[in-house]
């Protein structure tokens, strides 16, 4: 899996949705299109504790709720 990291940032971009990871073309399984999000510290949905990475539905909602690692 290719990461994209936004040069001079060290921010990580994600999709907000299904947690793909920008970088390699994927379909976000939710909607038509990714609603990209980016990120400088890690995340996880405190729905089901999904990470970015592959495109993942949540399964207690419609979409993952990403909040930051404290």
């Amino acid at each position: 899996m290719k990461v994209i990291i936004v040069e001079g940032s060290g921010k990580m971009v994600y999709c907000d949705v299904c947690g793909a990871v920008a970088g390699t073309p994927t379909e976000c399984p939710d909607r038509n299109t990714h609603e990209f999000s980016t990120t400088t510290v890690a995340v996880y949905c405190s729905v089901c504790g999904a990470i970015p990475g592959e495109p993942t539905k949540c399964p207690g909602r419609n979409r993952h709720e990403f909040v930051k690692v404290k």
